[in-house]
């Protein structure tokens, strides 16, 4: 049986993340904080599955990210650009996500 990965998530994407979500409580008063953090939870809960089948998605379709080597997972409306990476201190292979990007900012 395969060893799962750890899934650790760029401060740039985390940002990333928490801005849009900033903004998104500013423009719509009823989005409550109790309901981010239950998307986000849920969002964390998806991407562990990237430790287990890291290469189990597509190659990204953003031609930037695709010419980086990233893979691409869609998870509550973001597109997570992420790598699978081996930890030079300890050989240890783990799952990188270096960027989001919410859909419908998307660009080819």
């Amino acid at each position: 049986m395969q060893k799962k990965m750890q899934v650790r998530i760029s401060h740039f994407a985390e940002d990333k993340i928490e801005q849009f979500y900033f903004f998104a409580m500013q423009k719509h008063p009823s989005l409550s904080r109790e309901t981010v953090i239950a998307k986000l939870a849920r969002m964390r809960e998806k991407l562990e599955v990237l430790g287990v089948f890291p290469n189990g998605f597509s190659l990204a379709e953003n031609q930037e990210w695709r010419e980086k080597g990233y893979r691409e997972l869609n998870v509550e409306k973001f597109r997570f650009a992420y790598q699978e990476l081996i930890d030079p201190k300890t050989n240890e292979h783990f799952v990188y996500i270096f960027d989001v990007i919410y859909e419908t900012e998307y660009q080819l």
